[in-house]
């Protein structure tokens, strides 16, 4: 079936896309990188696999932005799934945050200060986080302890915060020198 193209716009494990490969010829595996109710047509596609040129070509017409991975089946995917720890976990953290600032009476003040940390160099951020999480994770493990009882007090899941504290614990294990 020459010109054929069957592109899977599920969120699956890489894995099951690769496995659709080698069953399917002209197999696209297709993450969708953001909010389809949001950008309609206009959101952002990543595609590998066989089929991938073959989806670009029909959707690029449309305005579709569309990214093509020369690699195999599953790298679409496993790429939307990277995204997706940073992304979602994003999301419920800020969620979990807006939730404590409404129940402090300080809902529109958590706001701005997110969106005022979101704003600006997103690179010199990532490196900020990078450099800063390892170095002074012992202190911030004990601020995210006093959180997650400030949000205890405020009657607020702390979910996240203790995962956060948690988190913070092992990178303060890893990184601490070895006695030698």
């Amino acid at each position: 079936m020459n010109g054929v193209c069957y592109a899977d716009f599920t969120s699956a494990a890489p894995g099951v896309m690769e496995l659709l490969g080698q069953q399917i010829d002209g197999f696209a595996d297709v993450a969708i990188l953001g909010p389809v109710p949001l950008h309609g047509s206009k959101v952002p596609l990543l595609v590998s696999g066989p089929g991938a040129e073959s989806l670009a070509s029909l959707v690029r017409p449309l305005g579709t932005p569309i990214d093509v991975l020369e690699a195999p089946p599953g790298a679409a995917m496993a790429r939307k799934l990277l995204r997706s720890v940073f992304m979602k976990e994003l999301a419920l953290v800020i969620c979990e945050a807006v939730e404590a600032g409404r129940a402090a009476g300080d809902e529109e003040w958590i706001r701005a200060e997110i969106a005022r940390q979101l704003a600006g160099d997103g690179q010199a951020v990532i490196d900020r986080f990078l450099t800063g999480t390892p170095t002074h994770a012992v202190r911030r493990a004990q601020e995210m302890h006093d959180t997650g009882a400030y949000l205890d007090d405020l009657g607020v899941s702390a979910e996240l915060t203790r995962a956060t504290e948690r988190s913070l614990r092992r990178y303060a294990e890893k990184s601490a020198p070895v006695p030698g």
